[in-house]
């Protein structure tokens, strides 16, 4: 067969496939968005006030354990609105060693002061403050994006939208009511403390107190996009 024909047949037979790969192409070459293939589109808002007062209390919990320890007595120590500590003494006979104690606490500084009431308040400062909603809001992110890792969706969209806002596009997912059902549960999350007394090794030999519990920490390296699942003890 002359060289030339098998040139012009060898030039159809491109053609053709181009034309084919050109109307039909492979649907793993192609990441539909969400307005082609469908998915579900999702805003959550973080309650980060919530997360502060938590920390809050746990603040005035430590300082009242503190102040026992050192031998003052007190009335009460209670959280006032969203970021303050009100301490009240038994006796205001031991008003310097309280303010001693008290500034043990770096992330609060003392505000109004009595010292013939026996009473002062701690302020959280505004560094931490804004640095616990950041927190709050960073480990929801994280926490969205390990549930959404349970419907194998090629490429999510996960992202912080300004100060306490999360986006959630999930091109693809076909079940919207049992999406909403499972990233709506990490819309309230629960801080939990750890358990410094159980050392992880023997929780994971199964020897966890009834008062914790295993919880696990997902990490991806960012270059090598190995997956690790790191341990905790944490509190009820």
């Amino acid at each position: 067969m002359p060289r030339r024909l098998w040139l012009r047949i060898g030039l159809v037979v491109l053609v053709v496939v181009g034309s084919i790969w050109y109307l039909y192409p492979p649907r793993e070459s192609i990441n539909l968005g969400l307005d082609l293939q469908g998915g579900i589109h999702l805003m959550l808002g973080v309650e980060v006030d919530k997360y502060v007062v938590g920390q809050t209390e746990r603040a005035a919990e430590d300082l009242k354990n503190a102040l026992e320890r050192k031998g003052v007595a007190v009335k009460r120590v209670v959280r006032e609105g969203l970021s303050t500590v009100v301490v009240e003494l038994a006796s205001a006979t031991n008003w310097n060693d309280a303010l001693t104690v008290a500034a043990e606490l770096a992330s609060f500084e003392v505000g109004q002061r009595d010292e013939k009431a026996g009473r002062f308040t701690l302020v959280m400062r505004e560094r931490q403050l804004a640095q616990l909603r950041d927190d709050a809001v960073r480990q929801a992110v994280e926490t969205i994006r390990n549930r959404v890792d349970q419907f194998g969706v090629a490429e999510p969209t996960i992202a912080r939208q300004g100060d306490n806002r999360i986006l959630i596009q999930l091109p693809g997912v076909q079940d919207p009511d049992r999406a909403k059902a499972l990233i709506g549960k990490t819309a309230l999350l629960e801080f939990k403390l750890l358990d410094e007394q159980t050392p992880v090794e023997q929780a994971l030999a199964g020897r966890v107190p009834e008062t914790s519990e295993i919880l696990h920490q997902r990490r991806v390296d960012k270059e090598t996009k190995v997956e690790r699942r790191q341990p905790y003890v944490v509190q009820k």
